[in-house]
């Protein structure tokens, strides 16, 4: 489901470099455009407590597009300002619009700055994520990007919620340790190279077995020279990390490729919508890592979707909310422990940690049994 996610993004990130080059005037709605006033919450006799104060930068002006994704995150930040409100102590949401342009994110940071938030989530995409911890005054300001699929890198407290992370390669290099020749398929793409990487670097610590490396030129279809380069090495075990247009492509060359007997390994897009037209033959039996399980105790998704729906009191269609909620929780708990450090939150999308400079999922390793997905201990 993320990397369906994270396909809505890239729509998302094409449609904001159309949108108007100069910010509207004044601070975003609160709340949005066509929304109900809230309801005033109640005294509670005994709270004391200041509210804690989460800022939001959502782009609910602009293109259609963007303002289809501002209502989404809005959403289900809205579910995560419920869940974390107690009787002690409110949280409190404090939106501003930017618009969609980097000019209004940045005056939207500013804004927040004053109003004394010292958490932000947004803005949606990429290089207004970048403009607006740029802007910060102090860098002590936490800004969480729920859409965005970029880590804006040498910037201190910027994190991007959507950025595909490698603990998932490094998880199946471990497990693949049990066998001692390796091979790895893989576009020479960035994304799948940083990807067979991390799975060779954990294969082979401390000397470990012996890896194939049989890389092929981004965008290519054609990879019998590779195959044939993995079936002579005498490979036991093969990670592909594939896209989903090279599970269409090259999965079908995988099953001809005379490699029977070679335990498969893979990413999610193994599990995703284009899998459903590869060989069940090359699937049935692979082991691949996902970082998001909602069948798993440890995954707080369904008690997202019941919360949803019991506050919107509407079916919850889209996974986009479920980003909101988490980048919102993970905005709060930073503010709320003094430091940015958050290690194995149990969240809506995964269990996340929030370390050194970039967000990260803990993988769930899981055999194809059919149409079942099954736990690999």
């Amino acid at each position: 489901m993320l990397k369906q996610i994270r396909m809505m993004a890239a729509v998302l990130a094409v449609f904001s470099t159309a949108c108007a080059t100069v910010p509207p005037e004044g601070p975003g709605p609160e709340p949005r455009p066509g929304e109900a006033p809230r309801p005033e919450q109640p005294v509670v006799p005994g709270r004391q407590a200041p509210p804690l104060r989460i800022g939001l930068i959502v782009s609910s002006t602009g293109s259609s597009v963007l303002e289809q994704y501002a209502t989404l995150i809005l959403d289900g930040v809205r579910v995560a300002e419920q869940a974390a409100s107690t009787p002690q102590r409110d949280v409190e949401l404090v939106v501003r619009d930017d618009g969609g342009t980097s000019a209004g994110a940045e005056r939207a940071v500013r804004e927040l700055e004053q109003a004394g938030v010292r958490v932000i989530v947004g803005p949606l995409v990429d290089e207004a994520l970048l403009a607006a911890a740029r802007a910060r005054s102090s860098d002590d300001v936490v800004i969480i990007s729920p859409t965005a699929v970029s880590d804006p890198f040498g910037v201190r407290n910027a994190y991007a919620l959507n950025v595909v992370d490698t603990r998932g390669a490094e998880a199946l290099g471990t497990h693949a340790r049990r066998w001692s020749r390796a091979g790895v398929l893989y576009s020479r793409g960035p994304e799948a190279s940083r990807q067979a990487r991390a799975f060779i670097d954990a294969f082979t610590r401390g000397g470990h077995g012996r890896v194939t490396d049989a890389a092929f030129p981004a965008g290519a279809t054609n990879v019998t020279d590779q195959l044939s380069q993995l079936r002579e090495a005498g490979i036991e075990v093969l990670f592909f990390p594939a896209s989903d247009r090279e599970i269409q492509s090259i999965m079908p060359q995988l099953e001809h490729a005379g490699l029977d007997g070679v335990q498969m390994l893979g990413n999610e897009s193994w599990v995703g919508d284009a899998a459903r037209r590869a060989p069940q033959r090359v699937l049935q039996g692979a082991v691949v890592a996902i970082p998001l399980w909602q069948e798993s105790a440890d995954i707080a998704w369904q008690e997202f979707v019941g919360r949803y729906e019991a506050m919107h009191r509407r079916s919850l269609t889209n996974p986009v909310p479920a980003l909101g909620y988490d980048a919102a929780l993970l905005a709060l708990r930073a503010l709320t422990s003094g430091n940015s450090s958050v290690t194995d939150f149990r969240g809506a999308t995964g269990v996340l940690s929030l370390q050194a400079g970039t967000v990260t999922r803990r993988p769930f390793l899981v055999r194809i049994d059919g149409s079942r997905l099954v736990p690999v201990n």
